[in-house]
């Protein structure tokens, strides 16, 4: 029977009982009847098997192994109580109490729409209370202005656009240029003609004092004058005075807006005062009426023209000039590959190089060899031939370049005229009397050299280029004392 600390109790017979360090403890011989006669073996057993039960079962015995150990004593109020539903379909537990279940999702899409649920709660306590009266706050500052309430964020969904909307607005567009193209021709068409803008003004001023054509001294005198009458200074001065009398018609009436246009007076009668009728007119019968059409050309007043906005010429740097080059081949280059995708034009020949010959060609390379590389050097040379042509048709001839070289000198000149003064000791060699000569004539500049036993002076005006590079040429160029 083991006992505390692995001993066994010693059994009738001189079982030998065995020790924690694996020894024997002996049982003295003939302990069966010293035991019989002293001890009670079986009473002894018992009482310690009671007492290992008692520990046994409370936990606390001392070294004795895990699987003799007793289960552990739990009290009743530490046990979890059942839980059931009752008649209503409710969670209680064995009392009968309801349980509270915090019932809470872990997607992210509904943790996001409670968030979102949060947020409008919020934002409507923050409307209902930027809606009241700002000055019943105690903390209440005049001179901050808006609302503290934060504003929702909406998701915006995709806007389209239908379909054909740019190609409608390219079209009125186009018609707005065609329309203006067709104005600008007919305004200049009408000044060739001189006589256009006064007879007009004319009819105007006799159509304002009630003689439109007939019965109007205004509309008369410029009629006459406008169509060459006999006497055309007096129909000169009767026009200009109908043009004044328009004018100041016309100022006085600007705000306007009459019953019957004075140009429709001709056709539905001086007196009428309104369209009534104008169907029943005989058209052919009036002398107004006649296949010739004239539109007025619209004139900005003057004040418009002065406040316009004056774009000013930018200066560009060199990386930004060769940007605008490069995205402008790049449109163009778009644009004739769209062109040769739609069919429009012939799609170019490649261009075959003896460096990618090979790769081109492919399997008529490798058949044909020798006639393939004698077209692809054809081809190479006629590139080469056009190329140089186009070169040549861009040069400029020599009076070309002659007159090129002088508006560049005059334009430098245009903006700043600089003096330059030289001091040289000697002028006596003829090679230099022909570079100071020959370069102030190729440069446009004027001055003068004084020459005198002892030094020379020489003075030079013109622009600030060719300022600078007379200058070189004095302090450089010309070697004075020789080669060294």
């Amino acid at each position: 029977t083991p006992l505390p600390g692995g001993i066994q109790t010693p059994l009738p017979g001189g079982i030998q009982t065995p020790l924690p360090g694996g020894g024997l403890l002996p049982t003295p011989a003939g302990g069966g009847a010293a035991a019989a006669g002293g001890l009670n073996v079986a009473a002894m057993q018992a009482k310690v098997q009671a007492q290992l039960a008692a520990l046994r079962s409370g936990g606390l015995l001392p070294g004795a192994p895990v699987g003799m150990m007793g289960p552990p004593v739990i009290k009743k109020e530490d046990r979890p109580t059942g839980i059931r539903f009752d008649a209503e379909g409710r969670l209680v537990d064995e009392t009968g109490k309801e349980l509270k279940m915090n019932k809470r999702s872990e997607f992210k899409a509904n943790i996001r729409a409670e968030k979102r649920e949060q947020f409008k709660r919020l934002y409507e306590a923050g409307q209902k209370q930027a809606d009241a009266d700002p000055t019943e706050n105690p903390y209440y500052d005049p001179r901050i202005g808006g609302s503290a309430a934060p504003r929702p964020r909406t998701r915006h969904a995709l806007q389209f656009h239908e379909p054909g909307r740019f190609q409608e607005i390219a079209e009125r567009q186009r018609a707005k240029q065609r329309l203006q193209k067709l104005q600008n021709d007919i305004a200049a068409a009408a000044r060739k003609t001189g006589i256009a803008a006064v007879t007009q003004l004319g009819r105007a001023a006799g159509a304002r004092a009630g003689g439109f054509f007939k019965g109007g001294g205004g509309g008369d005198a410029a009629a006459d004058g406008g169509a060459g009458g006999p006497d055309t200074a007096a129909g000169a001065a009767d026009a200009t005075a109908g043009v004044a009398g328009a004018a100041s018609a016309v100022a006085a009436t600007a705000d306007e807006v009459p019953d019957v246009e004075w140009w429709d007076l001709p056709l539905v009668g001086v007196e009428a005062k309104s369209y009534d009728g104008i169907e029943n007119v005989a058209w052919h019968k009036h002398e107004e009426v006649t296949h010739l059409v004239q539109h007025p050309v619209a004139i900005a007043p003057a004040d418009e023209e002065a406040t316009s906005n004056v774009v000013l010429p930018v200066m560009l740097t060199k990386k930004e000039r060769k940007k605008l080059r490069r995205q402008r081949r790049m449109a163009e280059e778009r644009e004739r590959q769209e062109k040769v995708r739609l069919g429009l034009v012939e799609a170019p020949a490649p261009k075959v190089k003896i460096s990618n010959l090979m790769r081109v060609l492919g399997t008529e390379a490798v058949m044909e060899p020798s006639r393939v590389e004698s077209v692809v050097r054809q081809q190479m040379a006629l590139r080469q031939d056009k190329h140089q042509s186009a070169n040549a048709a861009r040069a400029l001839t020599k009076e070309e370049k002659r007159d090129k070289a002088l508006r560049k000198a005059k334009a430098d000149t245009a903006h700043q005229t600089c003096v330059a003064v030289f001091r040289v000791n000697d002028l006596s060699h003829g090679q230099h009397k022909f570079q100071v000569d020959m370069n102030a004539k190729q440069l446009l500049l004027t001055g003068a050299c004084v020459m005198t036993r002892d030094v020379t002076v020489v003075f030079v005006e013109g622009g600030p280029r060719a300022i600078k590079k007379y200058k070189r040429l004095m302090l450089h160029r010309i070697k004075w004392r020789g080669d060294d």
